[in-house]
């Protein structure tokens, strides 16, 4: 049978049925323990590296609670506009603790990220502020095709991030000229790769590059942002890189490359946030109604509003029906309460026949999927919970009313 996601969480489906039966559907759910342990793996993984520090992206979920698991687990945070500065600094995120990484010009931002010691993360010369920051990492794009012992692990050319190598020392001479002393470089070319290889290609492709500013350029690095391409994988058959594995091959990397040029403290920063978060998150849903057609038709309490990313672009998405295990199984689409003619939670998807009032659930959503996702009127923010150490439910956002919309429309 498929391992579910609170199998790992030793909690059999009676127990968190009974959890769960008295909620209104639907609704989130994440695992504390889960998110610690991989904080906890992750930052093993990389051990080796004194400065090593993730920034877990706010976009892929935004939810306070969550945040500040992670500031206590000692990651920082990746923000890209004035909302999520803020956010990180209501949720006890300071200085160096904050990347921001703006996608435009914005003074208001620009005053904040700067007053509070932020890192920044530039993508161009373009986003540079009024005054310069402390500290820069600037995005670097390869072109070309990522290779590693001769295999091609992928090509750069369609990532929109970056700066080719003379655009990046250049900017890096601007920056130096203006009084910047401590300077990065970043790889954003992939977020979620399930090669092996493709993390520590990427880390070599930047050490090196580190090491050739400094042999030809005497431009000095004090840090790397590797990015989000250790992959998080969705289905079964596919494995994931491991961390461990992965984080003994940068070391050797380093050690290699770094080393000779006088490079051996050089931080090493990551933003695997999906790799973090993703297993960790459920959304589940009731059946309502059960249509007979060629292949039957679930409907389901859930909208497809609530979790975009997967449902309008076809994302995969396990699904399972709580305590049906032990029943045949059959061919069925699920669908939810979304006024969209054509939105699936499912297609083609072998379940167990499915009852009215059965519970629905829709796993590895952590990442990408919150309830702030959905701004549409039948995708509203709905409840979220967080299952925590003592396998007791704690209410980490509530859901958004009709009435609380419509007053929030009347007033912009």
């Amino acid at each position: 049978m498929e391992e579910d996601w609170y199998g790992r969480t030793d909690l059999p489906d009676r127990a968190l049925k009974r959890l769960i039966k008295s909620l209104p559907t639907p609704f989130f759910l994440y695992d504390e323990d889960g998110i610690r342990r991989i904080a906890q793996e992750l930052f093993a993984a990389f051990s080796w590296n004194p400065g090593y520090r993730e920034y877990f992206p706010v976009r892929l979920n935004c939810n306070p609670a969550i945040l500040r698991l992670m500031h206590e687990e000692h990651a920082g945070l990746l923000c890209t506009s004035r909302a999520e500065l803020i956010l990180a600094a209501r949720c006890g995120f300071s200085g160096e603790q904050i990347l921001y990484a703006p996608l435009r010009r914005d003074d208001a931002a620009e005053r904040m990220a700067l007053d509070g010691g932020a890192v920044w993360l530039l993508d161009g010369p373009w986003l540079l502020p009024s005054r310069p920051p402390e500290k820069v990492i600037l995005t670097l794009h390869p072109g070309g095709k990522l290779r590693m012992d001769g295999r091609t692990l992928g090509c750069q050319e369609r990532s929109k991030f970056g700066m080719d190598e003379t655009a990046l020392r250049q900017t890096a001479r601007t920056l130096a000229d203006l009084g910047v002393q401590r300077l990065g470089i970043a790889l954003r070319a992939e977020s979620n790769e399930l090669d092996a290889d493709y993390y520590p290609a990427a880390a070599e492709r930047l050490f090196r590059c580190c090491a050739e500013l400094q042999d030809k350029a005497d431009i000095r690095v004090c840090c790397c942002l590797l990015g989000d391409g250790l992959g998080a994988s969705y289905r079964p058959e596919y494995r994931e890189p491991g961390l461990p594995e992965c984080g003994e091959r940068i070391a050797k990397l380093a050690l290699e490359i770094l080393e000779p040029s006088g490079l051996g403290g050089l931080a090493l920063f990551t933003a695997l946030g999906r790799r973090l978060i993703v297993h960790q998150g459920l959304y589940v849903m009731r059946a309502i109604a059960v249509k007979q057609r060629e292949r039957p038709l679930i409907l389901a309490d859930g909208s497809c509003g609530q979790l975009m990313r997967t449902t309008f672009l076809g994302s995969y998405r396990r699904l399972s029906v709580l305590g049906g295990g032990k029943r045949d199984r059959e061919l069925c689409d699920v669908t939810g309460c979304s006024a969209d003619d054509h939105d699936r939670f499912a297609e083609s998807r072998l379940l167990p026949p499915v009852r009215t009032g059965d519970f629905l659930i829709l796993h590895d959503v952590g990442a990408g999927c919150c309830t702030a996702a959905g701004c549409m009127t039948d995708g509203l923010p709905c409840a979220e919970y967080l299952l925590d150490s003592d396998k007791m439910l704690r209410p980490i956002g509530r859901a958004c009313q009709a009435e609380d919309f419509v007053d929030w429309l009347l007033r912009r």
